[in-house]
């Protein structure tokens, strides 16, 4: 998730750290794996001080969200407050400062929060594509020449897999955004966006290397179908997607 701090009493980056804090706007992006969020990163200058890998940040909201007592009494609420006790313990080194900041609890009110979610079958091979492409996914794990099918048994709804319900929703459960717009019509969307942060005319750039490989009908056999539509029931019940065709 990209936070960008844009408003008084924001902590001023060491020099050089580009505009991720700015006054002009107030927005928070959560960015969700596998859905176009790497291009509008780089529109909103999370990638100015570094581009490397791990540069993306997808932090969900429930992380950002700042604590509250009546948001920690229910039983979601307690499980990501302990997790977050964690993280400030363990805190996970990241190579993009721009990873770490954070919001105030007026800031987090103010903000406009908003996000791309991605038809899960889709999404779901986008995902294992990148990472039979990328040789950083296989370390410890049987990678090479592994199945669409096989990987989805290993790994559908865990880790990057998983629901895109899971960065979302708020300490609450609730998906407390300004907007969610689709990577099917990500530009379209996007220009939403920018309208509502007087972003001016924004081309998204490309900033994923192409994935190649077979078309998705190709590979989709009738039991990671039906994996995959038991794992992402909720989300495709809620956003109204479907197999593709």
């Amino acid at each position: 998730m990209v936070v960008l701090c844009f408003g008084h009493g924001s902590p001023v980056p060491a020099e050089g750290s580009g505009p991720v804090i700015s006054h002009k706007h107030h927005c928070i992006f959560i960015h969700i794996p596998k859905c176009g969020g790497t291009s509008i990163e780089w529109v909103l200058g999370h990638h100015d001080v570094y581009t490397g890998w791990g540069a993306q940040d997808h932090r969900t909201l429930a992380e950002l969200e700042p604590w509250r007592l009546s948001r920690s009494l229910s039983r979601r609420g307690m499980m990501e407050s302990l997790r977050q006790v964690k993280r400030v313990l363990r805190p996970v080194a990241t190579p993009n400062p721009c990873n770490s900041l954070t919001v105030t609890p007026e800031q987090y009110r103010r903000y406009y929060r908003f996000s791309i979610v991605r038809n899960p079958w889709t999404r779901a091979y986008s995902w294992y594509r990148n990472a039979m492409r990328d040789g950083r996914h296989h370390e410890g794990q049987e990678m090479p020449g592994l199945s669409f099918a096989a990987y989805m048994a290993r790994h559908a709804g865990r880790g990057w897999l998983r629901p895109q319900l899971h960065w979302l929703r708020d300490r609450a459960g609730t998906l407390d955004l300004d907007f969610i717009g689709r990577f099917e019509t990500l530009v379209e969307d996007f220009a939403t966006v920018s309208a509502r942060l007087s972003l001016g005319a924004v081309t998204l750039p490309h900033k994923v290397a192409g994935e190649g490989g077979l078309p998705l009908a190709e590979v989709l056999d009738d039991a990671t179908d039906a994996l995959i539509r038991r794992t992402y029931a909720e989300e495709i019940e809620i956003f109204g997607y479907a197999r593709p065709v």
